[in-house]
């Protein structure tokens, strides 16, 4: 049911608040909806089902998997409702225009307010931006959409807590935050995909927030004309303001045999990449070999008849020098021990192969360019690795570079 009167003069009380802090005049009244936590979980598990099919789960699953993210055949879409039941406390839904908002109790506690505010932002948002628009579904470059999905957010938040700190008492501000939270456990998540979801809301409200320092609410709005590129922006704001933009990276037509096909391609970016260290390797060295991040590309394969994926990724570093500091961390991901045999097959300048159990990796460099392939078939890495001429191969091994025409 729609609020009750009494509840929408909060609802109006507090649109009149954000929107005059966050320079956005409202231009029409949202449906606001105060749910209890049984409806909200009922309505994300709804949300899930309708807007993330089985088919884009089990490609996510794929690529995630082969970064080490998660385990193999984790069911994503399950896994993605179990994390957001519990977790999400409020959203604005852009094809109904309506607001949702948890409040098991007083629907003008401050954490029901602050909850409020942060979607009152979403509503402004669309109104004036047309987030449907900004965000288009199908959006194949990754990286990009992850980095605008925190520009939204980022404002979001920044725009909430500037609301917090004009109208509600220091007492109602810690109340407001430590009563938020769903509450869900979170031990049976992967670290990687709760950073993942985390994202847009702690890296996107430092981005906004120095967007914000240089200029104001008017920068931000401007923001939405010239958006943040890749998760590189949102990470160093530094060069969002230079006008650095990444590199376009093709990737060669892959030689891929019988029964082998591409799933998907698209931009891991920094962010990605860096987390995808992370899995080994201390945060500080993630975060180092991936800041030079100039651009990539990558394409996953699946062959369903031998049950087998596959990744390829060509990244372009800034120079000569961090290309080799990012193959040299890959060299660390799978080099030190950490109880599980790692068998070199191949190792020379620039390249190096392993057989690993159910897996086979290959790296390669070359100038200022790194390539991974990632497969449980040496098959398919051997052959995705020979359609990349460029870079520097050692002798046949065992997990060895053979022809397309060998892949039967």
């Amino acid at each position: 049911m729609p609020a009750p009167e009494a509840t929408e003069e909060v609802v109006r009380r507090i649109t009149e608040q954000v929107s005059g802090l966050r320079g956005l005049a409202a231009m029409e009244e949202t449906p606001t909806f105060f749910i209890s936590s049984e409806q909200m979980a009922e309505r994300v598990r709804q949300l899930v089902e309708e807007e993330y099919t089985q088919e884009e789960a089990d490609i996510e699953a794929e690529l995630f998997a082969l970064l080490d993210f998660i385990e193999p055949d984790t069911d994503l879409k399950e896994m993605y409702a179990d994390l957001y039941v519990g977790s999400v406390i409020g959203y604005y839904d852009t094809d109904t225009e309506e607001m949702f908002v948890l409040s098991d109790g007083d629907r003008s506690d401050p954490a029901a307010k602050h909850t409020l505010a942060h979607e009152i932002v979403h509503a402004l948002q669309d109104q004036t931006f047309d987030l449907d628009a900004f965000l288009p579904e199908g959006e194949a470059n990754g990286d990009m959409e992850l980095a605008k999905v925190a520009l939204v957010e980022g404002d979001a938040v920044l725009a909430a807590a500037e609301y917090l700190k004009a109208h509600l008492t220091r007492s109602e501000i810690r109340q407001a935050y430590t009563s938020e939270g769903g509450g869900n456990d979170l031990s049976e998540i992967p670290r990687a995909l709760i950073e993942l979801l985390t994202f847009p809301y702690r890296e996107g409200t430092e981005f906004v927030t120095a967007v914000h320092g240089d200029g104001g609410w008017a920068s931000v709005d401007a923001a939405y004309s010239n958006p943040p590129l890749s998760t590189e922006h949102i990470l160093h704001p530094d060069k969002y303001f230079a006008g650095e933009e990444p590199v376009i990276v093709d990737l060669p037509a892959l030689a891929l045999g019988r029964g082998w096909e591409v799933l998907e391609e698209g931009a891991l970016g920094e962010f990605v990449i860096s987390l995808y260290l992370e899995n080994r390797l201390p945060g500080s060295r993630a975060a180092r070999a991936g800041e030079s991040w100039g651009g990539d590309a990558y394409a996953l394969v699946r062959n369903e008849e031998l049950d087998e994926s596959g990744l390829a990724s060509l990244s372009v570093w800034d120079t000569e020098e961090d290309a080799q500091e990012f193959f040299e961390a890959l060299v660390s991901y799978y080099e030190e021990p950490r109880g599980e045999a790692r068998d070199i097959t191949m190792a020379g300048e620039g390249v190096r192969m392993w057989d690993l159990e159910g897996r086979c990796v290959y790296a390669g460099l070359e100038g200022n360019m790194a390539l991974l392939i990632v497969s449980e078939s040496e098959v398919a890495v051997g052959v995705m690795a020979g359609s990349f001429g460029g870079f520097s191969r050692g002798p046949e091994t065992a997990c060895d570079i053979i022809s397309p025409a060998d892949n039967r």
